[in-house]
């Protein structure tokens, strides 16, 4: 029986010739929401989205840059059965050392410029 899972996916962002100093390299994580009949049938699902995700393109610097998928991050069996707003369709925990403020956590994990 086909059940819903959410996977998530890593990119890098690679720049074959750089015409502009760069000072730090970019990922993406990307989730996805798909039907597996298994976690394992869900991976093999996974790999193929990631491969098929990759693009290339001329960035605002006029450098080319392709989205490299890197690997599978995670794989989150969605508990319900049926797909409608308000449903979990991800969760992680975070294990951060002691002691961190909420600052620390939120500029280390989810850090914007």
């Amino acid at each position: 029986m086909s059940k819903w899972y959410s996977i998530q996916l890593l990119f890098k962002a690679v720049i074959h010739e750089e015409l502009v100093k760069h000072d730090s390299e970019t990922y993406e994580e990307q989730i996805f929401v798909i039907m597996a009949n298994s976690k394992d049938e869900a991976h093999i699902i996974a790999e193929n989205k990631g491969k098929e995700e990759e693009v290339s393109y001329k960035n605002l610097y006029n450098e080319e840059l392709t989205w490299k998928f890197i690997k599978v991050i995670d794989i989150f069996e969605i508990l319900e059965e049926e797909l409608k707003s308000g449903v979990e369709v991800f969760s992680r925990y975070l294990l951060v050392p002691k002691p961190s403020s909420t600052p620390e956590v939120l500029k280390h994990y989810y850090q914007e410029e």
